[in-house]
Order: structure tokens, then C-alpha cells, then sequence
């Protein structure tokens, strides 16, 4: 078995000291252009117009069918509960509308993707396992790793953070890492470390990497153990990071892949759900 620093690059210290969710607001490190200001206040102006014009709409409409007699307290009480609900989906609609319009803008002008050259910052993206399955973790590290080597050389590398406690499953861990790390492209380096002590957990685990290698990377990309992201998005998210000094974080958005029920069909099975 390979010596487990062969696994890891020089440690790089950054000081993370522990802050309070109430503590006072500390100086912004940057202020937003302004006409990103100017468009940003201007989608939020439409965004709010949207959802309060569409949801009056739809409260309207069904306050007219429900009065069409004497409405009883419990009409208004549904009433109510409809507004909220329906104010809910009209923000979500008018989002997803604000968005798509964005897209066709750049798409006319040009100007859409905007990771066609490599980001200049260095980026670290996190795979925190806990007792995790090696070989599914380690074929989807694998395949994003072979993408950021040949769209961002250099600027990406991977760290699996173990807190594994089942003595089993970190023999079976070490086993997989170490080979995915030896036939890992160098310019998308995968790194491994294992933790003796999972104090704190997840938190703890992240606190660790960015106490001791935090100091080499401009910005970290967290994903969950089961989780896959295209090259291109996390190549984009980097350079919109590196694009705002003001942004701190930054989220994709989420949609499950090759999702399946466990449901059956009653007429076909006694029990109707299998485990």
C-alpha cells in the first residue's frame, strides 16, 4: 500500500477561525459593477412586478367562482391558503421565465458561454464520503476529472475527504483511491485523505482541508458523495467566482439522474412496493 503523503500535496495552512452566525457584517470584499447593479435591481423589479401581477390574477379568479354564493369561513380560510401557495408558483414561474429569457439574450448575442477559455483561479472540488460506495464515487470523480483535464488544465483538482469509521469500508476505500489516483491525469490531480477522528462531521471534515490545503486555492467546489457536474458548469462557476469579488457563494442548480420508483403496479404484486 502506498504511503498515505503520496496521496496528498504540501499543506498549504489558512486561517479559518470560527465566527458567529450573529456577528457584526465585516467589509465587503468588492462592489458590484454599476450596471451589473443597475440590471440586477432590474430583474428583481420585474421579477416582483411578475409575481405579484400573476398572483393577483389567479387569487381573482378563484375568489370570483367562490363567490358566486355567500363564501363561509372556512371558503376564506382555503382562500388564503391558495394566495400563499399560488404566490409560491408564480415566483418560481417567474423565474424560470426571467431565465429562459437571459439564455435566448446571450444566445442571440454571443455571448452565452463564457467558460470557452479556462478560468485564471485555482479551484478545489470537495467529495466528502462517509462509508460511501469506492467504485460508484470513484467512476464519477473519474469522469469529471477527464473533462476539467481537457477544458481547464491546471486549474481543477479533486480531494476525497474520508471520514469513514467502518474499518472495512476505508480498506476497500484506500484500495480504489490509490489506483483512481495513480492513473489521474496531472493537469486534474485526485488527492485522498482519511480521517482518524470524524469530529464535527462533515463540517469538521471541510474545516480540516481548508485548515491545512485551504491556502493554495482561491475557491472550493463542495459536492455531495453521490453527486456528478458537468465540466462546463464547473468551469463557469469558477470563472463567474473569479469574474465578481463580491461573490462568496455560488449554487447550481440540482435534477436527479436516472432516478427510478420502486413502485409497482398493485394488479402485479401482492404488496404493491418492493424494498
Amino acid at each position: 500500500m502506498p504511503n498515505a503523503q503520496r496521496a496528498l500535496p504540501s499543506e498549504t495552512p489558512l486561517d479559518m477561525p470560527r465566527q458567529s452566525v450573529h456577528a457584526p457584517r465585516g467589509k465587503s470584499r468588492g462592489r458590484m459593477k454599476p450596471f451589473r447593479l443597475v440590471g440586477t435591481w432590474l430583474a428583481r423589479l420585474l421579477l416582483l412586478a411578475g409575481t405579484v401581477a400573476i398572483t393577483a390574477f389567479g387569487v381573482r379568479e378563484m375568489y370570483e367562482v367562490m363567490s358566486t354564493g355567500s363564501i363561509t369561513p372556512l371558503q376564506w380560510a382555503f382562500l388564503v391558503l391558495f394566495s400563499l401557495n399560488f404566490a409560491w408558483v408564480s415566483f418560481a414561474a417567474c423565474q424560470a421565465a426571467l431565465g429562459f429569457l437571459l439564455i435566448m439574450k446571450r444566445d442571440i448575442f454571443g455571448r452565452r458561454h463564457i467558460h470557452e477559455n479556462p478560468p485564471g483561479i485555482n479551484t478545489a472540488v470537495l467529495v466528502p464520503v462517509y462509508n460511501e460506495d469506492p467504485v460508484r464515487v470513484g467512476a464519477a470523480i473519474d469522469a469529471m476529472a477527464e473533462g476539467l483535464a481537457e477544458k481547464a488544465p491546471g486549474k481543477f483538482c479533486f480531494f476525497i475527504l474520508s471520514d469513514s469509521n467502518r474499518p472495512e469500508a476505508w480498506l476497500r476505500e484506500e484500495h480504489v483511491f490509490y489506483q483512481l489516483i495513480a492513473r489521474a491525469d496531472e493537469n486534474c490531480p485526485i488527492y485522498y485523505r482519511h480521517r482518524h477522528q470524524n469530529t464535527e462531521r462533515k463540517a469538521g471534515n471541510i474545516s480540516d482541508w481548508v485548515k491545512r490545503w485551504g491556502g493554495a486555492y482561491e475557491a472550493m467546489l463542495v459536492l455531495d458523495a453521490d453527486s456528478i457536474m458537468s465540466a462546463d458548469t464547473m468551469i463557469e462557476m469558477a470563472r463567474r467566482m473569479e469574474a465578481d469579488e463580491g461573490l462568496g457563494l455560488l449554487q447550481s442548480l440540482p435534477s436527479i439522474v436516472m432516478g427510478e420508483s420502486s413502485m409497482r403496479d398493485c394488479s402485479s404484486s401482492r404488496t404493491g412496493v418492493t424494498a
